[in-house]
């Protein structure tokens, strides 16, 4: 009896190599994130065992899409569309409803409006390049509108070099003072924590002390003497409140004061005096 010869086995295939590339995000219909559905053509690029001909990319795309864009691409499956075994027309047809018509306007407008604020410098960056896909600024108006956009930090530090001319230096330099700028808090000694006590009470003011002036009272006052020296003070204050300047009393001047003439005067108590310190008693009246 002769026995067959077993047939060869069929070769291993080889192990299935895991794709560097994530999976990409849906893509919903916004115009704004159309430029995310690049990332469908480097993850096919990368699985080409996965995606043989035109229609399995097509149905991988179509996978991806929700919301009105899954919508649009409803009627390409249940018609079964010849835009479903062509990528090149299928894309044609996904961009021209779904990209922006104005792109290019629209990415100037927001390459003038971006702005790093406190979000790290990679996703301003990363933004950036991306509106400037769109635009057709020169390299000198885009680095310009690149460091308007820089935060205070990177444009006080870009003060202090000398900056390149063109975005692919610029981005570069920009990113060592960016690194420097992180890693300077760590070289600072910490502060104290502030107090959670509560704050002194503050010093109660000093007791006013009511300046002290000479009064006709206090003045000598002799026969013969000459006139008596009075201090400025009292001397505006008589003058203001209209005052002898010899005597004190009101009524006359010290030319025409009688007491001068006399040689004589009567104290004015000071009981008897009110706060501007004219005489209400009977002393202080006129003569």
């Amino acid at each position: 009896m002769c026995l067959q010869p077993r047939p060869p086995r069929p070769p291993t295939p080889p192990p299935r190599r895991k794709c560097p590339i994530t999976m990409p995000d849906k893509f919903s219909g916004q115009p704004e994130m159309f430029p995310t559905l690049g990332q469908c053509q480097l993850y096919m690029a990368m699985r080409p065992e996965d995606f043989p001909d035109d229609r399995a990319k097509v149905a991988f795309v179509i996978n991806l899409l929700s919301g009105s864009a899954a919508q649009w691409a409803t009627p390409l499956l249940l018609q079964d569309s010849p835009l479903l075994a062509d990528q090149q027309r299928f894309w044609q047809h996904l961009r021209t409803m779904y990209e922006d018509p104005v792109r290019m306007l629209t990415a100037t407008r927001r390459l003038k409006e971006l702005c790093q604020g406190k979000r790290p410098l990679q996703e301003y960056i990363a933004e950036f390049h991306l509106l400037c896909q769109d635009s057709d600024w020169n390299d000198a108006a885009l680095v310009d509108a690149f460091q308007e956009g820089l935060s205070e930090e990177l444009q006080d530090e870009l003060a202090r070099v000398e900056a390149p001319r063109t975005l692919d230096n610029l981005v570069p330099l920009c990113l060592r003072l960016d690194a420097r700028l992180q890693r300077r808090p760590s070289r600072r000694t910490p502060r104290d924590p502030p107090s959670t006590s509560a704050p002194p009470l503050p010093a109660p003011p000093a007791p006013r002390v009511a300046p002290r002036f000479v009064t006709a009272a206090e003045e000598p006052m002799e026969l013969g003497a000459v006139r008596p020296r009075l201090t400025a003070q009292e001397r505006i204050r008589r003058r203001q409140v209209g005052l002898c300047l010899y005597c004190g009393e009101p009524g006359h001047f010290a030319a025409s004061c009688p007491r001068k003439r006399s040689g004589a005067r009567t104290p004015v108590p000071e009981s008897q005096r009110d706060l501007s310190g004219n005489g209400t008693g009977p002393t202080s009246g006129k003569p």
